[in-house]
């Protein structure tokens, strides 16, 4: 009878042994994301936790000769996941539930998910982010450069109709997502996303109301998570500007813009009216924009070629030191008018104008009438084509000997317009980076 009981003892032990190595194994928070992501053969893939604009290193796993890495973590709530093979592109984006058991198929760059509906869904939003950024990209390069012709004109209206259906329909696609899934950390990564490198997919003020509700959802359940952290900063930041824009001034073509003056670099004060100009460009740049940097040096071509049809140009820089403009100004020659505004959130000039974004510009005639607005590149070369004269070497012809100088015509000695006001400034890029 010992005997028996002995045997007895030592089986329940073993069996109490045996269940705690399985439950351990099988623990409800345990999650196993299976990568099988083809053409990453004797590459380091990593798992990152991710939270829209900072990345935290979780796992790195070398793929083998079968293209397979098996990620195994422990999670108590939802987490949004990211694979990387550089540490600087994520182009897989998981949320992953404790006790989730995920299989990512494909490529790393066309995938999909398997074991979690909600990467799932992710995954398939991604692919059509993609297909739109792609169609997009075909109808801008069949966009004309210029609209300033029947022709073009109403080709670029025809391709801009079907981009802004395209952008519609994507919209439409996170809306309805993220209405059915207001307390999924999924839609705060939406809420991020953007269709281009420009512009949001979904437009703050546009949808403003949704991205409060899901913040406000999403502060209830995860107030610590860092992608819910991230959402409530960048509705911060958005908030700022939204107030800014509603409260803003809005110029168009046809309006007359109120009384404005420059400080200029050179220390010269100059006002609009009283630019003894045919036409006056008035642009906003900073050197922190990559577009606004781009327009900076197509204004050079621009000024040489127009100035002396009566083409006066004054540029005001934000966030910039008047030292640092002036060396840039001198360096590449950029012989127009040049002001700095330091604070452009506070800024007189940049309220009365209602400019909000950069770059932005004005193309205004003397008196401040408004011709064109954000009008950049070619199409601003045919507008300037089609308002003022290129200058043209005259024709000299012989004189004749029996003409006096008094007997011409007087309209002949009063063609030529007085020369734009050109700035003094002096400058070299060194100290900033353009």
């Amino acid at each position: 009878m010992i005997r028996i009981a002995i045997r007895l003892l030592q089986c329940f032990a073993l069996a109490f042994v045996l269940f705690g190595i399985v439950s351990c194994g099988s623990s409800p928070n345990r999650v196993v994301i299976d990568v099988r992501l083809n053409g990453l053969e004797e590459r380091w893939v990593y798992l990152c936790q991710w939270s829209a604009n900072r990345s935290i290193l979780v796992d790195s796993v070398e793929v083998g000769s079968r293209s397979r890495a098996v990620f195994e973590l422990s999670v108590q709530s939802p987490e949004v996941m990211a694979l990387t093979v550089d540490r600087a592109n994520y182009p897989v984006v998981l949320v992953v539930q404790p006790g989730d058991r995920i299989v990512v198929d494909g490529l790393i760059t066309d995938y999909t998910v398997r074991g979690s509906q909600e990467s799932a869904s992710l995954a398939q939003i991604q692919a059509q982010l993609g297909d739109f950024r792609h169609k997009k990209s075909e109808l801008l390069g069949q966009m004309p450069d210029s609209i300033y012709s029947g022709a073009t004109d109403s080709l670029a209206k025809m391709l801009q109709l079907r981009i802004d259906s395209l952008t519609q329909n994507i919209r439409k696609v996170g809306v309805s997502y993220i209405r059915a899934n207001c307390f999924s950390l999924s839609s705060a990564l939406l809420l991020h996303a953007q269709v281009d490198d420009k512009t949001d997919l979904l437009p703050y003020g546009s949808y403003r109301s949704i991205y409060i509700k899901v913040d406000s959802c999403l502060r209830l359940l995860y107030p610590e998570k860092p992608i819910v952290e991230s959402l409530e900063k960048l509705i911060a930041y958005r908030e700022k500007l939204y107030t800014i824009e509603q409260n803003a001034v809005i110029i168009k073509a046809g309006d007359v813009i109120p009384p404005v003056s420059f400080s200029l670099i050179d220390g010269r004060t100059v006002s609009i009216p009283g630019v003894w100009a045919k036409l006056i460009i008035v642009d906003f740049w900073a050197h922190w924009c990559a577009d606004c940097r781009n327009q900076l040096y197509s204004y050079r071509d621009i000024y040489r070629d127009y100035a002396q049809s009566g083409l006066a140009i004054v540029q005001v820089a934000s966030d910039f030191d008047a030292d640092s403009l002036r060396a840039i100004v001198a360096r590449d020659s950029l012989g127009w008018m040049h002001m700095v505004e330091p604070q452009p959130y506070s800024s007189p000039l940049f309220k009365q104008l209602g400019v909000v974004k950069l770059p932005s510009n004005f193309i205004l005639d003397r008196w401040g009438r408004v011709l064109a607005t954000n009008v950049y590149a070619d199409s601003l070369v045919s507008l300037l084509q089609s308002s003022l004269a290129r200058p043209t070497k005259p024709k000299l012809t012989p004189a004749s000997p029996r003409r006096k100088r008094d007997s011409l015509p007087k309209s002949n000695l009063l063609r030529l317009a007085p020369a734009p006001i050109q700035s003094r400034g002096i400058l070299d890029s060194s100290k900033i980076s353009l």
